[in-house]
């Protein structure tokens, strides 16, 4: 009661982020490659995208999906009217 909440959401916020860092830093070891999926920050040594290059990775992925769904309904199509 009385505190500031922006104060004190700041203040999780910092406690929260060290607690980040902590793991991060105490993860175990690296795999041998980038190639065997090492998904920590580039920070970090990892190959994780950025959450720019996530959200690109994810629309890209949508796109290719919904190309294999029209394909799959136009030869499903094009059967029927055979």
């Amino acid at each position: 009661p009385g505190s500031d909440a922006t104060a004190l959401s700041n203040q999780l916020r910092e406690q929260m982020l060290g607690m980040l860092e902590q793991a991060q830093a105490a993860y175990p070891e690296q795999p041998a490659t980038p190639a065997e999926g090492w998904w920590q920050t580039t920070r970090l040594g990892g190959t994780a995208p950025t959450p720019d290059e996530a959200l690109q990775l994810d629309r890209d992925e949508l796109r290719a999906r919904l190309a294999v769904a029209k394909a799959a309904r136009d030869a499903a199509r094009a059967k029927d009217q055979a």
